[in-house]
């Protein structure tokens, strides 16, 4: 079996572009252009702290509201096609308060992004922790290059890719 491993966030969907035009026009809090920001750490972008930013995120479902990448649909039914195993896992967990995996699964589904498993880890933590017996990745895409060191030394995965944003 040929298994693939995925981030979500700003990897198969537009996390940040979202959360920035939220802020900014919903709430017209002057904030830094996405493209600029190193990390989810919003006070570090914004006069917003980062306990008030999640909450506003849970308490007006933000996350339910971001686009996937074009083409990130088709890219996993056609990986799927050839027989690959899709593992998405997101750091969410502590990020989202009400069930992450229950809302990042409708999410999913609302937004025909097609997978085998979904984990849904602690945010800021360590994703290799999470893969149990999976010991050949074929490949995994991540925007954050601290969760690509930790897998490309964890040897459980052939091919690390890093997500660059456009």
């Amino acid at each position: 079996m040929k298994v693939a491993l995925f981030d979500l966030d700003d990897t198969l969907i537009n996390t940040k572009d979202t959360i920035y035009n939220h802020l900014r026009k919903v709430h017209n809090i002057p904030i830094r252009h996405w493209s600029l920001w190193g990390s989810f750490r919003i006070e570090e972008h914004a006069p917003i702290s980062q306990e008030d930013f999640v909450e506003m995120c849970n308490e007006e479902k933000v996350f339910m509201d971001i686009k996937p990448y074009l083409f990130a649909s088709q890219i996993l039914k056609d990986l799927r096609m050839h027989d690959y195993h899709i593992i998405i896992e997101t750091a969410r967990d502590g990020f989202i308060y009400d069930d992450p995996y229950g809302l990042t699964e409708q999410y999913l589904k609302e937004n025909d992004l097609e997978y085998d498993i979904l984990i849904v880890s602690e945010s800021g933590g360590d994703k290799v922790k999470h893969l149990g017996d999976y010991d050949k990745i074929e490949f995994t895409l991540d925007d954050q290059t601290k969760n690509c060191d930790a897998f490309a030394a964890s040897g459980k995965i052939e091919h690390v890719l890093l997500a660059a944003e456009a």
